[in-house]
């Protein structure tokens, strides 16, 4: 059964070429925005997998991003385990739209199961005032 260990959103999610470790900046817990829509530029998506021996090694997934009931992104991919037990999925997205407060949700299936979801909560602060 393949299960997700790891699910989260930051700014930025990178894998070093020569040591092949993750590093992930600034993880996304809350937003907060004076207007919407929010426009957010840095957004990554990381998930580390599992697999048993006897799962498939590639897999169809897909990502999908709802902020409260409204679906602001479904994005199809494929993971190859390569004839390991783990794998990383990194997925960047050149920016997002949210358009009201609440909560984000970002959620990893498999077919109809879904591995995990990351919550994110976005909240309206005061407008900014001028002095």
């Amino acid at each position: 059964m393949i299960e997700s260990l790891i699910m989260l959103c930051s700014e930025r999610v990178v894998i070093d070429k020569e040591t092949n470790n993750t590093s992930i900046f600034n993880i996304l817990e809350n937003m907060h925005s004076a207007g919407f829509p929010l426009f957010v530029q840095k957004f990554d998506f990381f998930a580390l997998l599992q697999r048993l021996e006897n799962d498939p090694q590639r897999i169809d997934l897909n990502l999908k991003i709802y902020n409260n009931d409204n679906l602001l992104l479904d994005h199809r991919m494929s993971a190859d385990f390569q004839e390991k037990l783990r794998n990383r999925v990194t997925i960047h997205i050149n920016g997002i739209a949210v358009p009201n407060p609440g909560i984000l949700v970002v959620t990893l299936f498999l077919g109809n199961v879904a591995l995990g979801s990351y919550e994110i909560k976005v909240s309206l602060t005061g407008s900014p005032t001028a002095r």
